[in-house]
């Protein structure tokens, strides 16, 4: 904790005194231990990064999630302000296949990233039962 925070620099001096004037110190005793401590946790993290093993693990579970998601664009028509987006944003991920929708009226768009496949019926029919016009989806 000494270290984390600078505090053994405040140790150092006594320490050092210590030593030059008694020939011992206890104050190591105490501080000696965590310093040891904290340079095992650090030199565990490293190779543990170091792990190819681990690493392929890691880019394996990554890939396997960006392959699940799908990203489809849809152009509305009708939206004209921040309460259009948010109901056409609430509507489109309240369906189960949908994780996340970026809805924007300035642009007239709606980027939705799926989880699951949907049909583009599905997400029209979705969006046109708010009154908004959907003129198509990429």
């Amino acid at each position: 904790m000494a270290v984390i925070f600078g505090l053994h620099w405040g140790f150092f001096p006594i320490v050092m005194n210590n030593i030059a004037t008694l020939g011992k110190d206890t104050l190591f005793v105490i501080t000696g231990p965590n310093n040891m401590a904290q340079a095992g946790a650090t030199l565990g993290v490293f190779l543990k990064t170091k792990d190819k093993k681990l690493k392929a693990k890691k880019e394996k579970k990554r890939s396997k999630k960006e392959d699940k998601t799908m990203k489809k664009i849809m152009h509305i028509e009708g939206m004209m302000c921040g309460h259009c987006e948010a109901r056409v944003k609430k509507a489109l991920e309240a369906l189960d296949a949908v994780s996340e929708a970026v809805v924007s009226h300035e642009s007239g768009t709606a980027v939705v990233t799926l989880s699951s496949d949907i049909s583009d019926e599905k997400l029209k029919e979705t969006v046109e039962a708010e009154d908004y016009k959907v003129t198509s989806i990429q």
